[in-house]
């Protein structure tokens, strides 16, 4: 197919060479134009080639009939030629007879010649009607708008204005860098003329490109325009002046890009540039960032469109590695053969390729259909009206199925493909057939037809019948050989036309509100024909397979994977995932907590070695980290950080360690766990303290020393003392770690930044670390008399070295130096495992937003899902967003309070209500000693109805109907009559553990710790805690923010609850007996107590909240009688 400048060279040909006088002119229609399709092109050249072969005929018998003429003229110049009278020219009888002859005989025929030319050129204009009568010719219109087509697709596809003019231009990406060459390139006349179209069209900076290249025309082929040359240079001069200050002026007022201009970022004038230089350079050095899966402006979506025509990549690596190319039957036997070539374009939205979904004949069958039908594409405007514009440049036609035997074939092949249904009139709607023409093209739009602006009398009733347009398939029926792809600006995506291939899309959510993140369009063809065929899904058919959702933001999977594909589309993340997701940030996490750790050794091995060394002995010594053991104990300190983190990965816990009996300490104790970390921390702090010896005390960081009164080799004990004394207490701490709540990821009571939390905790931390320090010096220093020297016998037999002064005597062991080494030292191996413990506390209760809806592809689970999960401290992640989202977070309640459309249903609200509500109601169950567990389902209370009717009260709260009924009991199922043998057996086992259990070493081992269920009950209390405060926040917004009462409706279960399990910590919370009273009085505040005493206030603090807000109105919720006394007590300070 012919290049735009050939076409454009026809158009041309027709409206300014060719064009006839006013009076032949024939009117057209004011929808039909030719230029928007290639179609209508091809029959323009045949039309040409038609009219050019009448003319070559009309020139051969115009040359006979001047050759006559000219005859007749050469012959009067011959006698007249000299200084000759006509008196002397008739006094010649022969000269006479000449003059009669020629004003006779062959006056006759040149009369006869003039007169056939006359008929012949009379037949000549009236083919010319007759063609135009018959057939469409082109117009000033189509030449303006091929002009304007042209300068499009210089600026989308940005091609080099100079080489265009030339006639040849570079493809995009996709055409593997084809030069396309046109037959003859345009004139300086014609790049004038694309330069006052772009003008007009608000491309300023386009427009002063094709003014240079028309200079540059004329200077190059100047000797084609003879006298006129100097004439079009200055039209052009005084035209780039003339834009230039337009250009400036709008820059300078209204910036660089807008909605219907554009200039460059520097202002043509080298005044305008020097004054606000800063300005200028300011615009040109910013930097494109995708906008996607968000609202883009109109200017910031065309830029998007632009870029995608052009084959650039908007979506991060991550995005596009995660889409797959897959073979699909759906467990259709039709497919099995022939499984569907689908290539994922993109998962959120949903966008497909599928290839290869008709055939090459199919193709060329709906472009013969379609092709007599083609009329000028119309878009719907401001109004809803369907108007014609520059915004959709293309012809299209509808096709029926009866038309032709293969369009119902196409149609079940689609059917089958999609899942979708297709053959009722109401279903779909009538194939559509589209074709491109010069740079054709269809700005952003989306496909639905019921805009929710519009009024809907003013809608159409057949859409309001049928349902809107659901989904999208659009069959290419050509290949294009250069741009003309259909692009996504807010997903980010580029679907290249492949002939028999389809792309498929959603339009709507499952609530039937458009989707604007399938806004898309049509790039301009820039070299080829481009042809597709759309069909158009309607909603309401679709109710059976494509069905509503739970919220309004819900998106419809792709129901191409409806046989095991869709557990990847599904809205609920599975296990799997989600355990993935929390490793990921539990260990993401944990890496950032061993760098700070790792940061801060730099000054304390800095600290360290400036006092023992001072300052003189610092600077002397920095030579000395070069050497390669100083560079080897420096590796070595990050090594054992990551191995401190490590641990915290593996021995982490989300509630306090509580044990029942004093067997479960003995077996923990003696667990292969413990034991393992035994030895793991006695290996890690010897080699940390080794690492801080070799550091800053240089001559204690050896094994060996030189003998102080023989030349040989001696060990040196100081240095085996010290590291034992790290081993010492690696031990120590792995003991404390294990067995107390420093392993516990605790939630602050007020949140406060990493880097101000670890300032405010230093001081204590190094008081600590140096307290510890030398506590576990004392009792180091007794257990090395007594077992050291096993150890330096060990070290000397294994070694070879000599004894110089032992180490085996408490005089020696009472060394002021060394002492004051060790405790240093080991203070700071304290205080960099604590250190470590603090960072790896801090980061893992860092709050996570977690989302409410799934709106983009993203593994993140939800918030209910997460407060639902089985994994305690992802568990405490969410509660904890979810206590922030209903304190701070109004944007996010508001989703929360939300309601669906169709239908009105709180779906966000039930599913997170009802993950909250059962982890209270099993707490509630721990606290009462039952065993039951309330699975993730809505609670049934029996409310009695209220003594004074709810319409009398009146309330500013929007409830819905509150009416509950007691739920129906069912009968226990009676239990098989036992046996006599069977029953006296299990009577006498009992009787025997009883006796058992009653031995003194047993009930010492076996027997329960005082308050040990009381305590393991408050121990689970921490995610409770925040749960209930969360919502009585959610519940205090709902006052002014649940516009659809979706919380009110539950408020009644809501203070059941609360109340409940106030009555259940009441009635649970007193320590039973004297001897759980002094053990908890002689405790320093475990863990435990304090988060019992957490959860009194909170759940006190949280219905006082509730009342303070609700103040008398809550006296319209309906409760039981005993609820309702306990509440009472809280509303009497509000009638005080």
């Amino acid at each position: 197919m012919k290049p735009p400048v050939i076409a454009i060279w026809c158009l041309v040909f027709w409206c300014v060479e060719a064009i006839p006088t006013s009076n032949m002119v024939t009117e057209r229609p004011e929808t039909d134009d030719i230029f928007s399709s290639i179609s209508k092109m091809e029959a323009l050249v045949h039309q040409e080639n038609a009219i050019v072969n009448m003319l070559d005929s009309f020139l051969v018998d115009a040359k006979q009939r001047i050759s006559i003429i000219q005859n007749y003229v050469t012959t009067y110049r011959q006698v007249m030629s000299g200084d000759l009278s006509s008196s002397k020219l008739v006094a010649n009888p022969v000269d006479a007879y000449h003059l009669l002859k020629r004003l006779t005989i062959d006056w006759d025929v040149v009369e006869r010649v003039l007169e056939a030319e006359s008929n012949s050129s009379r037949n000549a204009m009236n083919h010319v009607l007759e063609l135009r009568e018959t057939s469409v010719f082109p117009n000033s219109e189509d030449l303006h708008g091929a002009a304007i087509a042209l300068v499009r697709l210089q600026d989308t596809y940005q091609l080099n204005v100079t080489e265009l003019a030339d006639g040849h231009y570079n493809g995009v990406d996709h055409s593997k860098g084809q030069v396309f060459q046109s037959r003859r390139d345009l004139s300086g006349r014609d790049c004038l003329f694309m330069a006052q179209h772009a003008f007009a069209d608000g491309y300023y900076d386009t427009a002063l490109q094709w003014a240079e290249a028309a200079l540059g025309q004329f200077a190059r082929k100047g000797d084609n325009y003879g006298s006129e040359l100097e004439t079009f240079r200055n039209e052009v001069k005084h035209f780039v002046e003339f834009a230039s200050r337009v250009h400036d002026d709008v820059l300078e007022r209204q910036g660089p890009r807008g909605i219907n201009w554009q200039t460059n970022s520097h202002p043509v004038d080298r005044q305008f540039r020097l004054g606000s230089s800063e300005k200028y350079n300011s615009l040109a050095e910013q930097q494109f960032t995708p906008k996607l899966y968000q609202h883009q402006t109109e200017d910031e979506e065309n830029e998007h469109y632009e870029r995608l025509c052009r084959g650039e990549k908007l979506r991060s690596a991550k995005i596009e590695a995660s889409l797959r190319c897959r073979l699909v039957t759906r467990g259709h036997p039709a497919l099995l053969l022939q499984p569907i070539k689908v290539e994922e374009q993109s998962l959120d939205p949903m966008i497909l390729v599928i290839h290869d979904l008709i055939t090459d004949r199919q193709t060329e069958i709906l472009r013969q259909l379609g092709e007599p039908k083609l009329a000028t594409s119309l878009h719907r405007g401001g109004e809803g009206k369907f108007v014609r514009s520059m915004i959709r440049t293309s012809k299209n036609a509808w096709l029926q199925e009866h038309e032709n035997a293969s369009l119902p074939v196409i149609r079940r092949r689609m059917e089958l493909v999609t899942g979708l249904i297709f053959k009722a009139e109401t279903a779909s709607e009538y194939f559509q057939i589209a074709n491109y023409g010069i740079g054709g093209l269809y700005k952003t739009h989306t496909d639905n037809v019921i805009h929710p602006d519009v009024r809907p009398e003013d809608q159409d009733p057949w859409n309001l019948y049928v349902g809107d347009r659901i989904a999208t398939l659009m069959v290419y029926l050509t290949n294009v050989e250069a741009g003309g792809a259909t692009v996504f600006p807010r997903a980010g995506v580029t679907c290249w036309p492949r002939k028999g291939s389809a792309a498929f899309w959603w339009n709507l959510y499952k609530s039937g509100e458009p989707d604007l993140t399938t806004r898309h369009g049509a790039c301009p063809v820039l070299h080829g024909s481009k042809w597709v065929s759309n069909k158009w899904v309607r909603q309401y058919d679709q109710m059976l397979v494509a069905k509503c959702g739970l919220h309004p933001l819900e998106k419809f999977d792709s129901l191409l994977y409806t046989e095991g594909f869709n557990e990847k589309f599904s809205i609920k993340l599975n296990v799997t995932t989600m355990r993935s997701w929390f490793h990921e940030q539990l260990l993401a996490r944990a890496i950032a907590s061993a760098v700070w750790t790792t940061v801060l050794q730099v000054p304390l091995v800095l600290g360290l070695k400036l006092l023992f060394s001072g300052y003189q002995g610092l600077w002397k010594s920095l030579s000395l980290f070069l050497h390669y053991g100083s560079i080897f104990s420096l590796l070595m300190i990050p090594l054992c950080i990551c191995g401190f983190t490590f641990t915290h990965l593996k021995c982490y816990r989300a509630e306090p360690l509580v044990f029942s009996t004093r067997w479960a300490v003995l077996k923990q104790l003696s667990s292969p766990s413990f034991l393992l970390l035994l030895a793991w921390y006695f290996n890690i702090t010897g080699v940390l303290m080794n690492s801080y010896f070799a550091m800053a005390v240089p001559f204690l960081g050896s094994l060996s020393i030189q003998c102080s009164e023989r030349q040989e080799w001696c060990l040196n004990e100081s240095h085996l003392f010290g590291v034992f004394f790290g081993c010492w207490l690696g031990l120590c701490e792995a003991g404390d770690f294990f067995f107390s709540d420093r392993r516990m990821v605790k939630v602050p009571h007020v949140q406060l930044n990493i880097k101000v939390a670890v300032r405010s905790s230093m001081s204590s931390l190094i008081k600590n670390s140096l307290n510890v320090s030398f506590k576990r010096y004392v009792v180091y220093v007794f257990l090395y008399l007594l077992f050291g020297g096993f150890v330096r016998s060990y070290i000397l037999a294994v070694t070879r070295l000599s004894m110089d002064e032992p180490l085996d005597a408490v005089v020696t062991l009472i060394n002021i130096a060394l002492a004051l080494r060790c405790i240093l030292i080991g203070s700071a191996c304290i205080f960099t495992i604590r250190l470590s413990d603090l960072f790896f506390q801090l980061y893992q209760i860092k709050p996570i937003s977690f989302p409410i809806l799934r709106l983009v592809d993203e593994t993140t689970p939800l918030l209910q899902e997460a407060m639902s999960s089985g994994t305690p401290l992802l568990r405490l992640w969410s509660c904890r967003d979810w206590s922030i989202l209903a304190e701070h977070s109004a944007e996010r309640r508001s989703v929360i309070f939300s309601v669906s459309q169709p239908g009105n249903h709180p779906h966000n609200w039930n599913s997170v209500f009802s993950a909250i509500q059962p982890q209270c109601l099993n707490f509630i169950s721990l606290l009462k000693g039952e065993s039951k567990i309330v699975k993730a389902e809505k609670k049934e209370m029996a409310v009695p109805q209220s003594p004074v009717p709810y319409e009398t009260l009146t309330s500013p709260i929007r409830m819905r109907s509150m009416a509950l009924t007691s739920p129906s009991k069912v009968s226990d199922s009676p239990s098989l009559p036992k046996s006599n043998l069977q029953f006296k057996i299990q009577t006498k086992m009992q009787e025997v553990l009883e006796n058992i259990k009653k031995k003194p070493i047993i009930n010492f081992l076996w027997g329960e710790l005082p308050d040990a269920k009381r305590r393991q009950t408050f121990a689970k209390a921490e995610p409770i805690i925040l749960l209930i405060e969360g919502l009585s926040h959610f519940v205090v917004a709902s006052f002014a923010e649940d516009k659809f009462g979706v919380v009110q409706k539950d408020l009644s279960e809501i203070l059941c609850m609360l109340l409940d399990l106030q009555a259940a910590v009441e009635l649970r919370g007193p320590p039973s007996g004297a001897l759980s009273k002094r053990t908890e009085a002689f405790t320093s505040s475990p863990t435990d107590v304090q988060l019992k005493h957490r959860l009194k206030r909170a759940i006190k603090s949280s219905i006082y909240r509730i009342v303070v807000r609700f103040q008398l109105h809550i006296l319209n919720v309906p409760l039981p009688p005993t609820q309702k006394r306990m509440l009472e007590q809280y509303l009497e300070f509000l009638v005080g």
